[in-house]
């Protein structure tokens, strides 16, 4: 079982700060309905991808370098985290994230937006979070002893009607309609822009940071 998580506000070093409040899971419908519209959808395998997609998260923040999951988040929230990295860049700070576990993943349900299928998890994990300085690698913010259980929601969208098994189906550049194969490279080699896959796979929407607990 995962030890219960209480809120606590301190100074952010990760990406996501905790103490924000989760979806109503009565506004959201069953994982199970889901098959209804996406027959060959799995929610152990969907919910292996994110734990996997979590842990290159976390390496990719810490390399300050997110360009590896660029295909996988859309537009909006790729700019929020590039944002944050820049703050880090320009004071010559790095985010070190370390001893990653993930404890449990969980959908909690999907919804519709009208244009989107939304699908709603719930991530906890456990990790060393502390800010050095570049220069100095002195511990400016953090401690690199203590572990800490960690607990999120994860907003992912797909483009409604698209189904599981058709995400690496050729398409064409949104941009200037090029052959596309979203399998190959999360750029189009015609015009050399950055495409996210939630045309037809599932892109990382937002994360909320919901509770910690120092564990040591």
């Amino acid at each position: 079982p995962v030890p219960s998580l209480k809120k606590k506000k301190k100074r952010p070093t990760g990406p996501v700060a905790a103490g924000a409040t989760g979806t109503d899971a009565s506004t959201l419908n069953p994982i199970d309905d889901y098959k209804n519209i996406d027959p060959s959808f799995d929610s152990n395998e969907f919910e292996n991808k994110l734990s996997d997609m979590y842990v290159k998260f976390q390496k990719s923040w810490q390399n300050k370098d997110l360009f590896d999951l660029r295909e996988y988040i859309t537009d909006e929230f790729y700019a929020q985290m590039e944002g944050q990295l820049d703050n880090y860049l320009r004071h010559n700070q790095t985010n070190i994230i370390e001893n990653i576990v993930v404890e449990n993943v969980l959908l909690k349900g999907w919804k519709q937006d009208g244009e989107n299928d939304i699908m709603i998890a719930e991530l906890v994990t456990c990790i060393t979070d502390y800010v050095i300085s570049d220069d100095t690698g002195e511990v400016i913010r953090g401690d690199k002893n203590a572990r800490k259980l960690m607990r999120y929601e994860w907003s992912l969208v797909r483009k409604t009607g698209e189904t599981t098994g058709h995400e690496h189906e050729e398409s064409v550049c949104p941009n200037c309609g090029a052959p596309l194969s979203l399998n190959s490279a999360s750029q189009c080699e015609y015009c050399g822009s950055v495409i996210t896959t939630s045309a037809k796979d599932w892109a990382l929407n937002s994360i909320k940071g919901l509770a910690q607990r120092t564990l040591s």
